[in-house]
């Protein structure tokens, strides 16, 4: 697969088709707009969303496993069932998401802000758990 320009992802994200399951592993999404995106399982491995908007965005059951989230905007963001095993969401913003059936394993939550989400059944270390029991 060929990495595509950040316009060429934006226009892809931002058409009328369906955008779940695309593959988009290793693919440059930092910083874009992306809110109310549709990437139900959608393949982000080792994606960098640093800084991405992807309030009110559809992550449900999307393969995240090491991508880069760091400071994303995840408010009110659906990521039931996402596998985020190894993902870096240092300060990510996470109020109000659904992280429902995720597995967080091995994730980075350093200065994330995790408050009324919905955790019921996360997969997770005992580092990660630390750091949710304190939100």
């Amino acid at each position: 697969m060929s990495l595509m320009t950040k316009e060429e992802l934006h226009r892809l994200l931002a058409s009328p088709h369906g955008t779940t399951h695309l593959v988009l592993n290793g693919q440059d999404l930092s910083g874009l707009n992306l809110r109310g995106v549709e990437l139900e399982g959608a393949m982000l491995r080792g994606a960098d969303l640093h800084q991405a908007d992807l309030m009110h965005a559809v992550l449900s059951f999307a393969r995240l496993q090491r991508a880069n989230l760091q400071g994303a905007n995840l408010c009110d963001a659906d990521l039931r069932g996402a596998n985020l095993r190894g993902a870096d969401l240092r300060g990510a913003y996470l109020h109000d998401a659904d992280l429902r059936g995720a597995d967080l394993s091995h994730a980075r939550l350093e200065g994330a802000v995790i408050s009324d989400a919905l955790l019921e059944g996360v997969r997770a270390d005992s580092a990660v758990q630390a750091i949710l029991a304190a939100e």
